[in-house]
């Protein structure tokens, strides 16, 4: 392989990796860093899933979630975060509803234990 193949090939590697190191790898949330002091803001769906790649940090809504869309309703359904029998550690953040709701929660796991 020549050098300029091997550069090309190591500064590909470094522009691809370079989102997963941004944010301890955790999916960007609408705001907040995950200290109690400044929670990571979730407004999406697609936020409140990404929780389980950050277990011990903290997390407020933002807007109301609906999770009564696929592929949260269909099959097992929402996959509970945190759990020993899942094969993550337990839930030791804080997330805080903010008065806001969280609607369409289907869960059909019936020999799990969260």
């Amino acid at each position: 392989m020549s050098r300029r193949v091997k550069l090309f090939a190591s500064i590909l590697v470094c522009f691809l990796l370079l989102p997963l190191l941004a944010g301890e790898g955790l999916a960007a949330f609408s705001g907040g860093n995950g200290t109690a002091g400044n929670p990571y803001i979730i407004t999406t769906a697609e936020q409140l899933d990404e929780m389980r790649n950050g277990l011990a940090a903290h997390y407020k809504l933002g807007n109301d979630i609906d999770l009564g869309e696929v592929p949260y309703n269909t099959g097992s359904g929402w996959k509970p975060i945190g759990g020993f029998d899942l094969g993550e550690g337990p839930f030791t953040g804080s997330l805080d509803g903010n008065g806001k709701k969280i609607t369409g929660l289907f869960i059909n796991r019936p020999n799990k234990i969260a």
